[in-house]
Parts: structure tokens; C-alpha cells; sequence
């Protein structure tokens, strides 16, 4: 039998929601997303976080699994970030559920293509170390980020910033 101090500090946990973009997490500049929160509950608040800082909320609609999605439309390169969810019980705000796994949205803009390079000549075995290197054009200055993409695919399979 626990003592009852200890029952003072039990907490309500509530189940960790998902979230995910529609079309992709890579988007082209002026096109939209949808950004799709989900969560076991149908009973709550979501609020979407961009960069740690919330940017929208809205009620769990009627919908089996509690999905809400968040449009994003008009895109710019300004909407690019990590993006994560959380919801909380109606009428108990304290109560919130942990935050979503981040998602990165990548908006694409109308720059010159970058160059790739492979630091191994011939032919490749599977199983050896390959290193690539990806070099933006020289008049791109600010914040960038590069993404390495799988022909066919729009989900990066790593991200990097410049070095150097």
C-alpha cells in the first residue's frame, strides 16, 4: 500500500500524439500542406508548435482517432521549420499530452540546383562508406539547409547544414 502523500503527485498521463504532412514534408514555394495531427482521444485541444512556439490551436474534432489537420497555404520559405503537436482534455488545460516526434517542413524555393559529388571513384560494394558532398551556389547567404533526397522520394534520408 503506497502512503498517501504519494497519491498527491500522480499526474494524468495522456498517450503521445502523431503528427505528419500531406502531400510531404517537402513542399515547393506557393503550394500548400496539410499538416495532420492524431491522438487517441476525442476529447481535447490540439495545438501545433512551430520552433517550440505555438502557432495554432484548434478543438479534436468528431473524427475516429482524433485527427486535426492544419492548413498551411501559400507557402514560403518562411513557413519551413519543425513543426510538432500536443493536445490537451477540454476543461483541463494543465493536463497536456507529451509532444509529438518534431516534423520538418522543407519548403523549396526557386534556387539554383546545388552540385553532388561522390568522394569514391568506380565501382561501390554494398556495405562501403560513401561520402557525398553538396554545394549550394555561391550567392545564397542566410539560413540553409541541405536535404538528401532518393530519386522517386520526397522524404529527405538526411539533413544537413552547410559547413563552411
Amino acid at each position: 500500500m503506497n502512503p498517501p502523500f504519494l497519491s498527491l503527485f500522480c499526474v494524468e498521463s495522456l498517450p503521445r500524439p502523431s503528427i505528419s504532412a500531406w502531400p510531404s514534408s517537402v513542399v515547393p514555394a506557393n503550394s500548400q500542406v496539410a499538416l495532420r495531427c492524431s491522438a487517441p482521444t476525442k476529447d481535447g485541444n490540439f495545438v501545433l508548435r512551430k520552433n517550440g512556439r505555438p502557432v495554432r490551436s484548434m478543438p479534436s474534432p468528431d473524427s475516429p482517432g482524433g485527427l486535426a489537420e492544419f492548413h498551411l497555404a501559400d507557402l514560403k520559405t518562411s513557413n519551413a521549420g519543425e513543426y510538432a503537436c500536443e493536445y490537451y482534455r477540454t476543461g483541463s488545460f494543465h493536463i497536456r499530452s507529451p509532444p509529438s516526434d518534431v516534423l520538418l517542413l522543407l519548403v523549396t524555393g526557386d534556387f539554383q540546383k546545388p552540385s553532388i559529388q561522390a568522394h569514391k571513384r568506380g565501382k561501390v560494394t554494398a556495405g562501403e562508406k560513401v561520402t557525398l558532398k553538396c554545394q549550394a551556389p555561391e550567392y545564397l547567404t542566410g539560413s540553409i539547409r541541405f536535404a538528401l533526397l532518393k530519386k522517386g522520394t520526397s522524404t529527405p534520408i538526411e539533413l544537413q547544414s552547410p559547413a563552411g
